[in-house]
């Protein structure tokens, strides 16, 4: 039988790792492709201004210095996708004998230059160009030692490095603004490349890098959706490509008002846990009782389509069965109330594997008040590590104990298959929220 899990998870790519030396003078050059033992004199540039752009980015030596390895174009994004880096070797070597023993992952072959041979310098530069936001590693593997390996970051596309709120931020405050961090300054006015919806009217501020709408008036209990329209051009002239968005909603209405939902539209639990709804609610809920319908989805796909991030509603497939009915009270264990009070409707028991529907109903004042979760029920137990552009999961059977072996990931098209302990790494992953599906 195949089991799924699927989980909301944050990717996040930070970080620069890079490592170097400084050189100087320019030489004569060979092509290498991997194993290639030939090469063409070809006349080569001065990098030494180039290289003195970089001071003040930070630069890691390697630790045993047998060779070592510097980008000769970067920022503080990381490597330009086009730099050549001056790699030196603190004994004497050839071209071909440094190409011989250098292994560049992620490559589609790359050149070796005689920079500078009374320093043992060579000048390497792929043959193609690499992608940006992307780690490269590097080893280099001399007969009788231990391997040496580096590694480096391409720098960021131009664009949005985050924002507050951040996107499907809750309970978003309505005094304040919304404030947008580029990676670049920008040409030309920022206000023309802005757009909210429903329409707000506003005025604009700039420090820096960081780009604020303060909003004239946000109403509460709302959705905005935020866009940062294609077509922005940084001072360096890199333009973006496509539309950046995001969506907040703001804090619910006082808690005279009637506020009745759900936390979030997906949870999973362990199908050996109680399953509870986190909900939040104004105060005259809190003693309420509670009418609870299970309704049991049938395939993974019904369970993912049941939610609608357009209009952030949760709705029940026709001709879905009623699993089952049951009363029960919410506990409130922080003593909350007022503004954004936190209640947990427990139905005090697991439920099977498979996924389901959650309706939590209550009668207040003469109306009927509703809130639907989707929950999935798995033995599946996932923990992800994420760092600079690759999460690394591990998966295991919470019944067995056992590594989940075989088990197919997949994530914005990115996809794995865990080994014999459960593990794999995705690779070249996007900033921002992703589904991850995994079988």
């Amino acid at each position: 039988m195949e089991k799924r899990l699927t989980k909301r998870i944050i990717i996040a790519l930070t970080g620069i790792v890079l490592i170097g030396g400084i050189g100087a003078a320019a030489a004569t050059q060979h092509w290498f492709q991997k194993g290639d033992k030939q090469g063409q004199n070809l006349p080569v540039t001065d990098i030494e201004q180039q290289i003195a752009n970089n001071a003040g980015v930070p630069i890691a030596l390697s630790a045993v210095g047998d060779v070592t390895v510097t980008p000769v174009k970067m920022s503080a994004r990381g490597v330009d996708v086009a730099s050549e880096f001056l790699v030196t070797a603190k004994h004497k070597m050839t071209a071909a004998e440094l190409s011989a023993g250098l292994f560049i992952e992620n490559e589609g072959g790359f050149k070796l230059t005689n920079h500078d041979p009374s320093k043992n310098e060579f000048l390497l530069t792929f043959k193609h160009p690499l992608e940006n936001n992307t780690i490269y590693h590097m080893a280099y593997n001399e007969e009788g030692k231990r391997p040496l390996s580096f590694a480096f970051q391409t720098e960021s596309a131009f664009g949005v490095e985050r924002t507050t709120p951040s996107d499907r931020a809750f309970a978003a405050p309505i005094a304040g603004g919304i404030e947008i961090v580029l990676n670049e300054q920008i040409k030309g006015d920022f206000k023309d490349y802005f757009q909210i919806e429903p329409h707000v009217e506003g005025t604009f501020a700039n420090v820096g890098n960081t780009y604020t709408f303060i909003p004239k008036q946000l109403i509460d209990d709302s959705t905005y959706t935020v866009t940062i329209k294609s077509g922005l051009t940084a001072v360096t002239g890199e333009t973006m490509d496509k539309d950046y968005q995001f969506s907040f909603k703001t804090k619910w209405k006082e808690a005279s008002e009637t506020q009745y939902e759900t936390d979030k539209p997906y949870e999973t639990f362990l199908s050996g846990d109680d399953v509870f709804v986190d909900m939040h609610v104004s105060d005259k809920f809190i003693n309420n009782t509670y009418d609870v319908d299970i309704y049991q989805l049938q395939t993974p796909e019904s369970y993912m389509s049941c939610y609608d991030p357009d209009t952030k509603t949760v709705t029940i497939p026709a001709n879905t069965p009623l699993l089952e009915t049951m009363r029960t009270k919410s506990v409130n264990p922080k003593g909350e109330t007022g503004l954004s009070g936190t209640q947990y409707v427990s139905l005090g028991k697991p439920l099977p594997v498979g996924y389901y529907v959650i309706d939590v109903k209550t009668e207040l004042d003469g109306k009927t008040y509703s809130a639907k979760k989707c929950i999935q029920s798995t033995d599946l137990s996932v923990y992800s590590v994420s760092l600079e552009g690759e999460t690394c999961f591990w998966i295991h059977d919470t019944k067995t104990g056992a590594a989940a072996e075989g088990a197919l990931l997949d994530m914005d098209g990115k996809t794995g298959k865990t080994d014999q302990n459960g593990s794999t790494i995705l690779k070249n992953l996007t900033e921002g929220q992703s589904t991850v599906t995994i079988r």
